[in-house]
């Protein structure tokens, strides 16, 4: 992705919108210009809710990567249990993104489609059965 500045755009009212420079499509807000046009999700189930998880887990991978610069810090382990602790509390309070992030992931991989909302359907059966095959000899029976 390019600097932000660099979608930034003023139509002929004065009001702002997003461009693509690469693809010049035209976003609305920086809702859909993230949603749509960058990360390529649909805009169905919760958007704001999707962008606000990543936002959190990425601020939590700023937070390891502060962790790893302190190995040799005797009450690095201490806190590497109290951020492990806090990473399993986000996931816990957030399941439900969770959810539906996996829902857009899978749309985005064409293994899944959807109508008018999320999730929807299996579309690529092949890698579905595969991935029965794969789970079947790595643990034994179905997963079904």
């Amino acid at each position: 992705m390019r600097p932000i500045k660099d979608y930034i755009k003023i139509d002929e009212f004065g009001k702002q919108y997003f461009e693509d420079p690469d693809t010049g499509l035209h976003f609305k807000t920086l809702e859909d210009l993230l949603q749509i046009g960058i990360l390529e999700y649909c805009a169905c189930g919760n958007p704001q809710e999707n962008l606000k998880l990543i936002h959190g887990m990425l601020v939590m991978k700023e937070e390891r990567e502060k962790l790893s610069e302190s190995l040799s810090n005797p009450e690095m382990f201490k806190n590497y249990r109290e951020y492990m602790k806090n990473v399993k509390k986000y996931v816990a309070d957030n399941w439900e993104q969770f959810f539906n992030f996996f829902w857009y992931v899978m749309d985005e991989k064409e293994i899944m489609s959807h109508g008018s909302s999320i999730p929807g359907w299996i579309e690529d059966d092949n890698f579905f059965e595969a991935l029965k095959e794969w789970h079947k000899k790595e643990y034994g029976g179905t997963c079904e």
